[in-house]
């Protein structure tokens, strides 16, 4: 499995710089204002399958999977409160409320809003995954990869 990262940083008001991956090469890639960037960036990381680290809003996290099965328990390698942190976004972003699936008649505002929230749900869980419990166990994965095409499936309705 390919591995590269994928980092979108503020750099100057509303302009941000990202690193997409390419055969033998990175890329640098320049977008300012909405978050198109970071759409386009996101699709093109899970297009190629690949693992891919994103930071939005300053925060990093893994928006694809892991090969690693860790299956530890909770709190994992976070202490109580670290955990119960990274465990309150997971349910701020994932559960409340939870978002319907993307469907045709949605309209572009709707389906971005819509993509919007599935990212930042499998952002938070990745977060979750990846600090307290190396990777996550294969059921968590499936949840982040479900939101990661949730979040494609959108993506692509709204012609990004």
């Amino acid at each position: 499995m390919l591995s590269a990262a994928l980092l979108l940083t503020p750099i100057v008001a509303q302009a941000q710089t990202a690193v997409m991956p390419s055969p033998g090469a990175l890329k640098l890639g320049v977008g300012v204002g909405g978050g198109v960037l970071a759409y386009k960036a996101a699709k093109a990381c899970l297009d190629h399958k690949i693992s891919c680290a994103v930071a939005i809003g300053g925060g990093a996290a893994l928006v694809h999977k892991f090969n690693k099965d860790a299956g530890l328990p909770p709190p994992g390698d976070c202490g109580p409160e670290q955990y119960r942190r990274l465990n309150a976004e997971v349910n701020q972003a994932c559960k409340s409320p939870p978002t319907t699936r993307c469907i045709r008649t949605n309209t572009r505002a709707a389906l971005l809003d819509k993509a919007d929230s599935f990212i930042a749900c499998a952002i938070a869980r990745s977060r979750r995954e990846t600090t307290c419990f190396r990777g996550g166990d294969a059921n968590h994965k499936k949840q982040i990869e479900q939101n990661n095409n949730a979040y494609r499936n959108c993506i692509e309705m709204a012609g990004q």
